[in-house]
């Protein structure tokens, strides 16, 4: 009986540290699109939040560029890394 009395709070409050992280990369890839500047290079764009956003969002892009660096290529090298027919 005491463990349970122990475990339910540990387990509660477990969960409720995972929901900011979650809730920080869940609303970072649904606001965020990819667009190009004007020499073709990847950069990001969101939907809503304009300036704020792009500031709060930069750690989380910053990581997003290391993790995935095929989705943040340059629209040249995507151009010439793709097979011909």
């Amino acid at each position: 009986m005491a463990v349970q009395r122990i475990t339910a709070p540990l387990l509660v409050a477990a969960a409720l540290l995972l929901v900011p992280p979650i809730a920080y990369v869940g609303s970072y890839r649904l606001l965020a699109a990819h667009g190009y500047t004007n020499y073709g290079a990847r950069m990001a764009q969101y939907k809503y939040g304009g300036k704020a956003a792009e500031m709060f969002f930069k750690p989380l892009e910053l990581a997003d560029r290391r993790l995935r660096p095929g989705q943040w290529e340059s629209l040249c090298v995507q151009l010439v890394a793709e097979p011909g027919p």
